[in-house]
């Protein structure tokens, strides 16, 4: 349970996808590794559990700290919240001491922020910082020191799990939706979520690189991504969303770059900050080499049967990738620099080549089109695809549910609505086929 958080807000008047990537360097910057990212959201931490639990909890620059924040456009940029709290509930009673230190790493960390988005436009407005805390009962002594033993223990024991956490585990907001069906004029859309994920990887992209689309069609995609993100945001099973007509176009769009990418092999162009030394990496099989020797380290060899799943790593590339300074094992080849930038890419697979575009149609070496690979899909269909329908002619009516998931369903001459009724109780239910 946290004890002791941070609370703080911000208006930019820069496009959100600007404000998301400045806020992922600022939080880099200041120790933070990215565990999830999405246009609307970001999630980082620092410090760490099991040095708070073998070294103690004044450990400065070892307090672990979780770092949230939450984006939303809003006319003319857009707003902020950030939220700052301990990862590590310390066994101090009320622990002033172990507050205050909290209170001088968040006052750092805001500092941090602040001068990023000053830096990117001094058109940034917000309030001070709102801290929350709670009180514990006290522990001392000899009872204190039992508990921190008994943590520490706990925490060598259970180190596989707390220094290797697998990435791919980390939640997102919308990880308990299985299916999401769009709703437009144009009819009714079926996709999975981990398609919806590739979309919102794609847009993320796009949007964190203001250049790779005109204003006004980046606007527009981050808009869309936006409202999406907010809806599928604390569902589950199948989500129901509603999309206007202007967002359909933007919608395929981002389902077309969504599958590129999902199609084409994903890796990371490390650019050394010192010499501008280039050198691709796969993000994917990189983590899974970190992980099986952190779990060597502790335990012996049995990391080594570690493998990759079987999902697209684009899917997942949100959970692995950082934007400014890699671990520590980064060597450049060339100058021996410790740092890099780091971007994604794709390859061509006519001829190979770099591909560093956000926005995926051809290649810039050979001219192949990317899209040349996708499959032709109906992505919209009528509610009534599939489903039985009355004799031509029929006047509107109630009549039985096609569906069978209630007794009447309204047919409106054309075809069947979304209205249906249960024992004379009127409601609603959009008709669509389950997979």
């Amino acid at each position: 349970m946290t004890f002791i958080t941070s609370d703080f807000e911000r208006s930019i008047g820069e496009p959100i996808g600007t404000v998301n990537l400045t806020l992922r360097e600022a939080l880099t910057r200041a120790g933070f590794e990215i565990a999830t990212q999405s246009l609307t959201s970001i999630e980082g931490r620092r410090g760490s559990k099991f040095a708070m639990a073998t070294v103690g909890a004044f450990a400065l620059g070892k307090l672990p700290i979780r770092a949230a924040v939450k984006l939303q456009p809003a006319e003319g940029g857009c707003h902020v919240a950030i939220r700052l709290g301990d990862e590590w509930n310390p066994l101090f009673g009320s622990a002033s001491a172990v507050k205050n230190s909290y209170r001088e790493a968040f006052a750092e960390i805001q500092q941090v922020i602040d001068a990023a988005l000053w830096q990117l436009t001094p058109a940034v407005s917000g309030e001070a910082a709102q801290e929350s805390s709670r009180k514990k009962t006290g522990v001392w002594g000899d009872r204190l020191a039992r508990k921190m033993d008994d943590a520490g223990r706990h925490a060598a024991k259970n180190g596989a799990r707390v220094l290797a956490a697998d990435w791919r585990t980390t939640k997102q907001p919308w990880d308990d939706v299985d299916e999401v069906r769009l709703q437009s004029s144009q009819g009714v859309a079926v996709v999975a979520m981990l398609e919806v994920q590739a979309m919102f990887n794609a847009g993320t992209l796009i949007a964190t690189r203001p250049d790779s689309l005109p204003p006004p069609l980046l606007a527009e995609l981050e808009q869309l991504q936006a409202h999406l993100e907010h809806a599928l945001s604390g569902r589950s099973g199948i989500a129901m969303v509603p999309l206007g007509d202007s967002e359909t176009t933007v919608l395929q769009f981002l389902r077309q770059q969504g599958s590129l990418r999902n199609t084409l092999p994903v890796r990371t162009l490390q650019d050394c900050v010192t010499c501008h030394t280039k050198k691709l990496v796969n993000p994917d099989y990189q983590k899974i080499l970190r992980r099986n020797q952190m779990l060597k380290n502790i335990g012996g060899s049995f990391g080594a049967g570690i493998v990759k799943g079987s999902v697209s790593p684009f899917v997942l590339f949100n959970r692995v990738m950082s934007f400014a300074k890699l671990d520590p094992d980064f060597v450049c080849r060339n100058c021996q620099g410790l740092e890099a930038q780091e971007s994604i890419v794709t390859l061509c697979p006519h001829c190979g080549a770099t591909q560093p575009q956000a926005v995926l149609q051809e290649c810039s070496k050979c001219g192949h089109d990317f899209r040349e690979s996708l499959p032709h899909e109906r992505l919209w269909s009528s509610a009534s695809d599939g489903f039985d329908r009355p004799s031509p002619g029929t006047p509107a009516k109630w009549l039985g549910d096609p569906a069978g998931r209630h007794e009447l369903r309204y047919w409106d001459g054309a075809d069947w609505t979304a209205h249906v009724a249960d024992d004379g109780q009127a409601t609603t239910d959009t008709l669509v086929r389950t997979r």
